[in-house]
Parts: C-alpha cells; structure tokens; sequence
C-alpha cells in the first residue's frame, strides 16, 4: 500500500501562505523604517528652527537691558541665565520626544516581528497536524 502525504496542493497553499507573512513583514518593517528616517529628518529641520529662533532671542537680549539702562547689572546676567537654561532645557524636551517616538516604532518593529512568529507558527500547526490525522487514518487502515 502506497503511503500518502499531503497533496501537493496544500503543500502549496502552507508554503504560499508562509510567503505571504515573510512579505507582510518586510512591507511593515520597511513603513516603520520610512517612518523612523522621517521623524530624524523632522528632528533635523526642527533642531535647526529652533536654533534660529533662540539666536535670534540672544541677539535681541541685550537690546533690551540696554535701552533700560541696566546692561551691566545683575538683571543683566540673571536673564543671562534664564536664557542659557530655558534654550537648554527647550532642545532638550525636543530631543526626548524624538527618541520616544523611536522607541514606539522600536516596539512596533517587535510586534511585527512577533505577529509573523505567531503566524509562522500556526501555519505549522496547521500542517503537521493535517499530516498527522493522515498518520492516524493510514494507521487505522492497517
């Protein structure tokens, strides 16, 4: 008695299933991948307009104090200061909400990843367990 298998067409249809979740991943992996180059070159022209703008703001500082007259005072160099923390601090919560940005698309490229493992992993399932009730049903002919 001649031992069957699975036919060639559900073989196919297993294999072209696997193919169509390997392509799935890639198109995701390459959509995140777009997206984490955009957000750099965000940062890029954010970074670069924000540096302007607080140039500028430095230019103009002392225009002020000096019309005043207190150029040379302490308010002077407090609003100094001022300036130099609040320019720090301003690029720095630019730069955090960036990277937590790519961190989510981090996490997305895993759950990518893990969605494709779980599909891979069914779609074996799926076919030993055809090619084991075949098993049974041959063992039980015999």
């Amino acid at each position: 008695m001649a031992m069957q298998g699975l036919a060639p067409q559900q073989l196919y249809d297993f294999q072209s299933q696997r193919n169509t979740y390997g392509q799935d991943l890639a198109r995701s992996k390459a959509g995140n991948l777009y997206q984490q180059q955009l957000g750099n070159m965000t940062l890029g022209r954010n970074t670069r307009n924000y540096n302007n703008m607080w140039n500028q703001r430095r230019t103009e500082l002392p225009t002020s104090f000096l019309q005043r007259g207190v150029g040379r005072s302490g308010i002077y160099q407090g609003a100094l200061q001022n300036y130099a923390r609040d320019r720090s601090s301003g690029l720095s919560d630019l730069l955090l909400n960036h990277q937590l940005a790519q961190q989510g698309m981090v996490f997305q490229d895993r759950g990518f990843e893990d969605e494709y493992a779980q599909q891979m992993a069914n779609n074996y399932a799926r076919q030993y367990t055809s090619q084991a009730q075949i098993a049974s049903t041959l063992r039980g002919a015999m």
